[in-house]
């Protein structure tokens, strides 16, 4: 029921939650150079693939372990730009913000730099004005 659950989350956050052969996954890795995860592949495995946004996956994931106080699910290492990260890294990922939120604050940053930019323009500008302006 739990793993249901999940899986339903992890597809709403378009993240694929999937079970599958250490054996597997130890040949994939090694075919594509990844190294460090060895250890960490020994009895039930399952594993999270963000397809869209890198923090997705963890975040689905630790979030769900957290709301429900799982025992028998933990977070043991992961992989990001073909380099194995610990559990540390994970964690922090799964804290960051999505990235639809990054790039909102990243505008509203940039609108708020320009925005005083402009003000401090105008008022210079009515600054000039007024010095020019004949006394009557």
């Amino acid at each position: 029921e739990q793993v249901t659950e999940l899986r339903k989350l992890c597809r709403n956050e378009e993240v694929a939650y999937v079970v599958l052969k250490n054996r597997l996954v130890l040949r994939a890795l090694k075919e594509v150079g990844i190294e460090g995860l060895d250890d960490l592949l020994n009895g039930p495995n399952a594993f999270v693939f963000s397809m869209k946004d890198a923090v997705a996956g963890p975040r689905v994931i630790n979030d769900y372990i957290e709301k429900n106080k799982l025992q028998s699910l933990k977070i043991t290492g992961g992989i990001l730009e073909g380099k194995a990260i610990d559990v540390a890294t994970v964690k922090a990922l799964a804290n960051l913000p999505s990235r639809e939120v990054l790039l909102a604050r990243l505008v509203g940053s940039l609108q708020s730099s320009i925005a005083g930019f402009v003000r401090v323009l105008d008022a210079i500008a009515k600054k000039d004005t007024e010095a020019a302006a004949p006394e009557a």
